[in-house]
């Protein structure tokens, strides 16, 4: 699921009530896989609520003014709103925020019932929708994605388009591990893994089908232009030689980086593109770990091309789980500065893959 598609605000069932380790008046509510620290009592197991991901950007609303005195951001780019931030409350990190479906009067709701009950709303087109467990109130609610212009830094990504991101290759993104199903990763459980370093980057894509070669940002083809950085990278780095060379219809995908771009906390001194997929265009399938390393090191990076291959830290045959792998991204660095997270990738089946994205990086970049 890409971020354009992320399901930002859903009504979700509260699975449970931990402790708090270091506050009476605090507990912890686990939403899908997800932690919240809430106030003691507020809520119990099975209550349906509204559930905010990080990332969310809510609208200037009443019922949201309790967030004004740390949520509240303001920028040309996204205007006014609150936004949903990973935190630390006394200790423990929190990451969401959980509302009563009493607070949402126009669903129909005055109690915090453990009966999963089907409500209806209108949505943006006048349409009904029923209001229950898993529903998608993104839009329902205008909330929208927390971002900053791409360039976050000082790199200047702007560039002329020459149309929308290709239909035919899948966008880069990853689900995050808690918003999986534990019966998903169930079916891969018995897969070995590529572990790789998640970098804090902006989207590549470059393409060839048929005679035509392309550039892509995460939305858009650009336009081969001599200022643009894009083209300009993936010149440098022999992928768009490799693309000439091989004749064949895939695609290279990564994440641009370097300075300028998203505050370049890698603390690279040039611009890099780190690839972690090869997308068959005509076979609409991803290339597994094996044919893409052999591709990337022993084809072309020995014919003289310079392309970087995201750094993979392990394979393993199995995966922690979501609190063990906190503890994991802290003892693995970059550059010598502490990575934003890890991406897990099945070797036999490299169309299923999810990222980890570290609580503590999030907190150090406010985020």
């Amino acid at each position: 699921m890409s971020d354009i598609d992320r399901k930002l605000v859903t009504v979700e069932q509260i699975k449970e009530i931990l402790p708090h380790t270091n506050a009476d008046k605090l507990e912890i509510a686990r939403v899908r896989g997800w932690n919240v620290v809430v106030g003691k009592g507020e809520f119990k197991p099975n209550n349906l609520v509204v559930f905010f991901e990080i990332d969310s950007f809510l609208p200037i609303e009443p019922r949201y003014e309790f967030l004004r005195k740390n949520c509240y951001r303001s920028n040309a780019y996204m205007g006014e709103g609150f936004k949903i931030k990973t935190i630390k409350l006394r200790g423990e990190v929190s990451q969401g925020l959980i509302l009563p479906l009493s607070e949402f009067p126009e669903f129909g709701y005055s109690d915090m019932s453990e009966v999963i009950q089907y409500r209806y709303c209108l949505d943006k087109e006048g349409n009904y929708v029923i209001i229950t467990e898993g529903t998608d109130l993104t839009d329902i609610l205008n909330v929208r994605k927390w971002e900053l212009p791409i360039g976050g830094g000082g790199a200047c990504l702007k560039g002329n388009a020459l149309g929308l991101f290709p239909s035919f290759i899948p966008k880069t993104d990853e689900e995050r591990i808690q918003n999986i199903p534990q019966r998903i990763l169930d079916i891969y459980k018995n897969d070995a893994f590529e572990v790789s370093i998640k970098m804090d980057g902006t989207s590549f894509t470059a393409y060839r089908k048929d005679d035509h070669i392309g550039v892509c940002s995460r939305n858009l083809e650009i336009k081969d232009e001599d200022d643009n950085i894009y083209w300009k990278v993936a010149r440098e780095h022999g992928i768009i030689a490799a693309l000439e060379e091989l004749g064949l219809n895939i695609a290279f995908q990564g994440e641009l980086c370097g300075p300028g771009i998203q505050y370049n906390r890698a603390k690279l001194t040039d611009h890099d593109i780190f690839i972690f997929n090869i997308y068959d265009i005509d076979e609409r399938r991803y290339y597994n770990s094996y044919q893409r390393y052999t591709l990337i090191d022993d084809k072309l990076n020995k014919s003289g091309k310079n392309i970087s291959h995201i750094k993979v830290e392990e394979f393993l045959n199995d995966f922690p789980n979501v609190e063990g792998l906190s503890k994991y991204c802290n003892n693995i660095k970059f550059n010598g500065q502490k990575i934003e997270g890890v991406v897990f990738k099945s070797c036999d089946n490299p169309s299923f893959s999810f990222k980890f994205i570290n609580p503590s990086y999030l907190l150090e970049n406010d985020e």
